[in-house]
């Protein structure tokens, strides 16, 4: 499904190889996550690369589609949910609106990122709400609608910490206050 992040239909390596984009390493990544058949990764800029299967109406890539398709090679998460905190429109994950991304985790088909600032965004399954964005607070995003594309989780504002599982996500405030949803 492309999660080796190779341009080529091949489905196995047997040794470890550098991921390639443009014809280079991907280089200078500060964290990475897997979730079931697709990778994310963070660069030491706070831009947010994913590759892999994109499964049908999950959108778990973060690229505001669910159509499935497979993602041959690392592409900047993009085009995230404008909310009244960040009024991101067609930004970038990492970018200015959104804030320094720092750590990336994913779990299933879900996926979140923690920014510099404290902020969480999420994206993929929203099985039993686990997205934690409430019951449409952004105007478009509802409280158990798979997001295709990040959206930042409503109420958090100080996160140090996330960690996803598959019914779940678990945010650690500055204040030690534990948050889980789904």
């Amino acid at each position: 499904y492309a999660q080796t992040g190779f341009s080529t239909i091949d489905k196995v390596k047997t040794e470890p190889y550098a991921v390639q984009l443009d014809g280079k390493d991907l280089s200078n990544i500060v964290s990475i996550a897997a979730g079931d058949d697709f990778m994310l990764a963070v660069s030491n800029d706070g831009t947010v690369w994913s590759w892999g299967r994109n499964s049908r109406d999950v959108g778990q890539l973060g690229r505001g589609s669910g159509t499935p398709t497979s993602a041959y090679i690392p592409t900047k998460v993009f085009n995230v949910q404008p909310t009244p905190e960040n009024k991101a429109e067609q930004e970038m994950l990492g970018g200015k609106e959104t804030g320094k991304v720092i750590k990336v985790v994913a779990a299933g088909q879900t996926a979140a990122a923690l920014t510099e600032d404290g902020s969480v965004y999420v994206w993929g399954s929203n099985n039993n709400g686990k997205l934690g964005i409430g019951p449409d607070k952004t105007g478009s995003a509802s409280s158990t609608i798979n997001q295709y594309r990040p959206v930042r989780m409503y109420g958090i504002d100080n996160a140090v910490d996330i960690i996803v599982a598959d019914s779940n996500i678990a945010v650690i405030n500055a204040d030690s206050t534990m948050y889980i949803t789904g």
